[in-house]
């Protein structure tokens, strides 16, 4: 685990914000979609969640982004 300098990235059209974040990958897991009229759909959803601290590396928020690939 490592402490990146600078803002964290942007997540679902928030704004930049914090000067450090640590970024940690969780995994991934596999969801069965609804998608009529073809049938199910195999969703990949894949995890990370990133702690965001101020200049004085206090700790402001924590965001999860899932991403999302459908097969």
């Amino acid at each position: 685990m490592t402490i990146t300098d600078g803002p964290a990235p942007i997540i679902d059209k928030q704004k930049v914000r914090g000067s450090k974040f640590i970024r940690i990958y969780l995994g991934q897991y596999y969801d069965i979609q609804s998608c009529f009229p073809r049938g199910p759909m195999l969703a990949q959803r894949e995890v990370t969640v990133f702690w965001i601290f101020d200049e004085k590396a206090r700790l402001i928020d924590v965001m999860v982004e899932k991403r999302t690939g459908v097969y």
